[in-house]
Parts: C-alpha cells; structure tokens; sequence
C-alpha cells in the first residue's frame, strides 16, 4: 500500500488545525474543530497516538478493535500532561491501514472515503 499525508491552513484560520502522518501501510488525519480551544494541539496528540497503537506488532483484532478507545485515552493523557483543556480533542479522526488480508478504515466525525474494490468499481461514503 502507498500512503502519503499533506495538510494545509484554512484562509480563516490563524493556526492551522489539521494534521497527518502516513507510513508503509497506514494514514491517519485530524481535523480540529473550530469552535474549540487548542485543537491545533488536540489534532496532533490523535494522529500520534494512532501512530503509536497502529506501529505495535502481531496484534490481536480485540486490540485492532480498541484502537479508537485506546487512542482516546492516549491523547487525553497526552492534553492533561501539556495543561490543556480536553475540548482541544474535538477533532474529526480518520485513519487507514493495512494488514496482511485486509484494508481497515476508522472515520470518527464528519468525512468522506473513496475506495476502489477488486472490480474497480470506486464507492464513496459520505458521512456528515
């Protein structure tokens, strides 16, 4: 699988709120919410922290399973640690990986996803 990440300022925004990473076989993004305080941290402690439970070995699928939960987790440690205030995580999160037989896909919020199936045929999933 090829993954690569970009993200760029809105031209309203003073801080860019965004943030991905991708490596050999995933792709994570956060996008912080607005409305929010300090989601420009917030988006950064999401992507990290799926970064960190998505680079573990051999796992279980009840630990593919709590990824999301384990990742919440993560990042409100991460925000209580650097004083800042939990709502700095309203942030969409969405992320894709790989595994040996198949392809995973995470949406937390808003976002859409494209996928092309064995036939070529491209579904796309909108979810507001």
């Amino acid at each position: 699988m090829y993954s690569d990440a970009y993200f760029t300022i809105g031209k309203t925004h003073d801080i860019c709120e965004d943030f991905s990473l991708a490596g050999n076989s995933y792709a994570i993004l956060s996008d912080g919410c607005s409305g929010s305080l300090k989601t420009d941290f917030g988006s950064r402690f999401l992507v990290l922290a799926v970064e960190h439970w998505l680079k573990y070995d051999n796992k279980t699928i009840s630990e593919i399973n709590n990824i999301p939960i384990n990742t919440l987790r993560m990042a409100r440690s991460m925000a209580n640690a650097s004083f800042l205030p939990e709502e700095c995580l309203d942030a969409t999160l969405s992320f894709i990986y790989r595994t040996e037989s198949q392809i995973n896909v995470f949406l937390a919020g808003d976002g859409v996803v494209a996928a092309r199936n064995k036939s070529g045929q491209i579904n796309i999933y909108c979810i507001e």
